[in-house]
């Protein structure tokens, strides 16, 4: 996840980015940099974390230092950015808060979601598919009521494929929209799991990986497999055994019918990996 925000000061020949990389897949390895626009690609400021908390305090901490500095933050997003315009346009607060927002969900901090998400709520913010999933993702886990996560949860995902129907640019910070989408799934998905709504987790465990795949949405598809559908074990066994090796599938490879499946397979086989070998006639 790529997180950047843009400075400006006149006269502008020291403009500057923040940059936060927040790891959200295995939760660490997350990294702050710092640039001067149009000051080449070495990055004035550069540090790693180990946890996502200590990441988001230096980000925060980073772009007090620069407002107290008399630099004002921009509405450019693109974390590729290295030149901005002359007079850039501030950034709306309602925006700004949706970036505290997502800071917030990343470090679990329930009590300051709550508060933005109510803050936000008579702004244009309440419009935007980001905000819907946050606040979804937050009652969802805040709430006991499945019925209500869902409603939001389905509320974003629509709002989502409207704009995308009526070419609105929806508000997503710096990430793809197809980033936010896949993780509207991933709620979607956890919250018909915990419903025992098997089929319909699976569909939009299936829909994220299809939108931003990567093998911790792969992962969480096998182990869904595995244990909600027995007769598709054998699926999720051979996916497992193609790309464990890429992370994201420990849950399923720790089974005991993983480690007896791996005992029958038929080494060199391209397709049917996982299949017992046919008994001689």
């Amino acid at each position: 996840m790529y997180l950047a925000k843009f400075f400006h000061r006149a006269p502008g020949d020291d403009d500057r980015e923040l940059l936060l990389i927040a790891d959200t897949s295995s939760g660490d390895g997350h990294m702050l940099f710092g640039f001067v626009m149009n000051g080449g690609s070495e990055a004035y400021l550069r540090r790693e974390f180990s946890a996502a908390p200590e990441a988001v305090t230096a980000f925060r901490s980073a772009v007090t230092e620069l407002c107290e500095a008399g630099y004002v933050e921009t509405v450019h997003t693109q974390y590729q950015l290295r030149v901005l315009p002359p007079a850039p346009k501030p950034k709306p607060a309602w925006q700004q808060g949706l970036d505290e927002l997502l800071l917030c969900a990343l470090v679990d901090d329930a009590a300051a979601q709550s508060a933005l998400i109510d803050e936000l709520a008579a702004t244009p913010a309440a419009q935007e598919p980001f905000y819907l999933w946050l606040a979804a993702r937050h009652a969802f886990a805040t709430a006991p009521s499945h019925a209500r996560s869902l409603a939001r949860a389905e509320n974003a995902r629509d709002t989502l494929g409207a704009r995308r129907a009526s070419k609105t640019p929806p508000y997503v910070w710096s990430l793809r929209p197809l980033k936010v989408e896949a993780f509207i799934h991933d709620l979607l998905c956890e919250i018909h799991f915990a419903a025992g709504r098997q089929h319909a987790a699976l569909d939009a465990a299936q829909h994220a990986q299809e939108v931003d795949g990567n093998p911790y949405r792969g992962g969480r598809i096998a182990w869904i497999l595995c244990h909600c559908f027995p007769a598709r074990e054998e699926e999720a066994f051979d996916q497992a055994a193609r790309y464990a090796g890429t992370g994201g599938y420990d849950a399923v490879t720790a089974l005991p019918a993983y480690a007896a499946y791996v005992e029958r397979r038929v080494p060199g086989t391209p397709r049917g990996r996982g299949r017992a070998p046919r008994p001689r006639s």
